[in-house]
């Protein structure tokens, strides 16, 4: 959701979240067996 000076707009894409999305993914790919090992 972003709002403007006509109001709200709703909108599926959230560059925040994207980037958090891909740092996320960049980490579990690097440190997969780690995070797996830790899990157990």
């Amino acid at each position: 959701i972003i709002e403007g000076q006509d109001g709200f707009t709703v909108t599926p894409y959230d560059a925040e979240f994207l980037a958090w999305a891909r740092a996320y993914e960049r980490t579990n790919t690097k440190y997969r067996d780690t995070l797996k090992a830790l899990a157990e």
